[in-house]
């Protein structure tokens, strides 16, 4: 049975969540706190909740403030994110943290077991796993990225229990990466001028990104919509479900542009290609990435972006946080959505 539950965090934030709970008779399941996207909040990963005690898994999904059953921005918070003030990112950093100390504290989740072999990343359960959907995946990011926001009491806490950082098809406004040019498509009226209305079809389509896809913009499916989507399928109540609209323009939208992207880059910077950081804060954490193959296209190019710098950096020597991919090549943008069993089953390799 999935409980349904609010965390009070220490400076009053509210936060919704769905959680499935313990699984029964198992002392080293592993726990994953799922951060949503844009729009499309948590009741997307329902079906995740359902089936998270096959693989040995606890899923917990909370809504962002603005969010459904959480805390709203003040007007106060709404005019720093419009601005692009770097104080959001920062309080977006200090909830995750607040968030895993009361997932550690109240819902009493098992360590880390076999701690010695953390290094070679064998024979490790319990302990959480952090998955970023989307553009979301900045926040699980900022853990990484920002030493200060972790005092020492929670220092210790994440060397006992927080495994890795999954990011999962985020596009690359996340890491602060303008979207590359690319020509509209001939005879496409939604590439050329797509309207907000369209965005929640946008994300549920699936498209026909090529298989052996290896960085060619041009190359790509850049529809804005695709004649299969899910929205199509669902209906009027699964909608208002799953997608808040009124979230678009009000606080996500203004993250997407300068000033704000700026912060986002400093922060995947830091959290992905940052050898000091890599090196002596939490150095056990690894990072985890899920692409999917039918996704828009701006998330298929910020995952391959992505990918694509970590390896350079390797190239050039850098040490920095172990790296394990996985490509789900059939599925769309909501792959915990449509395939859950697939997607956990993913998750799992992955950890």
């Amino acid at each position: 049975m999935v409980y349904q539950g609010v965390a009070v965090l220490p400076d009053g934030l509210e936060l919704a969540y769905a959680d499935s709970g313990p699984v029964s008779g198992s002392s080293n399941y592993t726990t994953l706190i799922l951060v949503h996207g844009c729009a499309f909040n948590a009741h997307t990963f329902e079906r995740l909740h359902e089936r998270a005690t096959t693989f040995n898994l606890r899923t917990i999904a909370f809504q962002r403030p603005d969010y459904p059953g959480s805390t709203p921005f003040t007007d106060n918070e709404i005019a720093e994110i419009r601005e692009g003030n770097e104080k959001y990112l920062a309080n977006a950093q200090k909830m995750m943290v607040d968030f895993i100390r009361y997932v550690v504290k109240t819902l009493e989740i098992p360590v880390i077991s076999n701690l010695g072999s953390v290094q070679k990343g064998e024979g490790i359960s319990g302990g959480l796993v952090l998955v970023g959907w989307s553009l979301g995946a900045y926040i699980p990011l900022s853990v990484l990225a920002d030493p200060k926001v972790v005092n020492p009491e929670m220092h210790g806490v994440l060397e006992k229990y927080l495994r890795s950082v999954i990011v999962y098809d985020s596009p690359p406004m996340t890491f602060g990466i303008p979207i590359p040019p690319a020509n509209p498509v001939a005879g496409d009226p939604t590439t050329a001028a797509p309207k907000p209305s369209d965005f929640p079809i946008s994300i549920t389509s699936f498209f026909d990104q090529p298989n052996g896809w290896a960085g060619d913009v041009e190359a790509m499916d850049r529809r804005f919509a695709a004649e299969k989507a899910m929205w199509y399928d669902w209906t009027e109540e699964q909608r208002n479900k799953y997608v808040t609209t009124s979230t678009l323009m009000r606080c996500e939208f203004p993250t997407l542009v300068e000033p704000m992207q700026t912060h986002f880059r400093n922060n995947a910077q830091k959290a992905l290609y940052d050898e000091t950081l890599a090196q002596e804060f939490l150095p056990n954490i690894s990072i985890g990435v899920i692409s999917v193959g039918r996704s828009f296209w701006h998330c298929r190019w910020g995952i391959w972006h992505m990918e694509q710098t970590y390896r350079a950096k390797l190239n050039e020597g850098k040490k920095l946080r172990k790296l394990k991919a996985a490509h789900l090549r059939e599925c769309n943008h909501l792959a915990h959505l449509e395939n859950p069993t697939l997607f956990l089953d993913t998750v799992k390799s992955l950890i």
